[in-house]
């Protein structure tokens, strides 16, 4: 029984909360030692409780998973941890999550292989949090591309949203669309989203050029943020990383990242995707001082 749960319990077809019962139970049953049974379990219900939207509690499983002696799973399970603390903004724990999942990548040789693509994606989204935009857009790519070979739909069209918002903000419409037109296709098949629906939404606005649903206008106003913090500002919007904007105000990057933290928390934002989205919404992104 525990074995056929642990299998219900991965996250393929897009059935969340099939997989969510499934995963629970497969846990419930192999409580005890860890065994690789345990850690398939575990990697399961991860899943679907992050699809699910409760990330906080996939976590301690997923760190479980990722002790696992099966290099494939371990490696998944980092690129999810690499994922949640993307989305916490926590550029420095996504990093150190992508960079094991890489290793593990490497030693083992699967580079190519589907369930890989989450820690590319990962990758994709740390890059993205440190202002290197372009570097994370080949990632998101590279993602996108072995997700497809495999039965992921929910992180094929995750990938393919985050990568329609990278070349958004990058100033590539076209492929932009084309990245959303695809995710919508893969989207279009799934019984259910979970947080995909609210991601699909934002990504459908962003491009659209429309302020997100339910954020009102941040009261931040030009006089509130620095000179020099507004200058960083206009360059959130690139494809530069920190250190790139740096050069271009000849201040160091340890001093851009400064900046960008203080403009974070100002305008009440975690992400440079936001903050532009918000800044743009507000006016201050061409604001400049008298």
């Amino acid at each position: 029984e525990a074995g056929v749960a642990t299998v219900r319990g991965v996250v393929t077809s897009g059935r969340l909360s099939r997989h969510l019962d499934a995963g629970r139970r497969a846990v419930e049953l192999e409580r005890g030692d860890p065994t690789i049974w345990r850690h398939l379990a575990c990697g399961g219900l991860a899943t679907a409780l992050y699809w699910t939207g409760d990330r906080e509690a996939a976590r301690p499983y997923l760190e479980v998973a990722a002790r696992s002696p099966l290099p494939l799973l371990a490696c998944a399970a980092y690129g999810y941890l690499g994922i949640i603390a993307a989305d916490d903004g926590d550029a420095a724990a996504a990093d150190h999550y992508a960079t094991e999942g890489e290793r593990l990548g490497e030693e083992h040789k699967l580079l190519t292989s589907p369930p890989y693509g989450r820690v590319l994606l990962a990758r994709g989204r740390t890059y993205w949090l440190r202002g290197a935009l372009t570097a994370g857009i080949s990632s998101l790519e590279a993602s996108a591309f072995v997700l497809r070979a495999g039965p992921y739909p929910l992180e094929l069209a995750d990938a393919l949203l985050w990568l329609a918002q990278a070349r958004h903000l990058a100033g590539s419409p076209d492929s932009a669309r084309a990245a959303l037109g695809e995710a919508r296709l893969v989207l279009g098949d799934l019984p259910e989203l979970g947080v995909l629906a609210e991601r699909w939404e934002a990504t459908e606005r962003l491009l659209r050029g429309e302020q997100p649903r339910g954020a009102a206008p941040v009261p931040v106003t030009m006089d509130e943020l620095s000179v020099r913090e507004l200058d960083v500002l206009q360059m959130l919007p690139t494809a530069l990383s920190e250190a790139e904007i740096g050069q271009e105000l000849f201040i160091s990057y340890h001093t851009v990242h400064s900046h960008v933290r203080t403009i974070y928390r100002k305008l009440g934002t975690s992400s440079r995707a936001q903050t532009v989205e918000r800044a743009r919404a507000t006016g201050l992104l061409t604001a400049r001082p008298s």
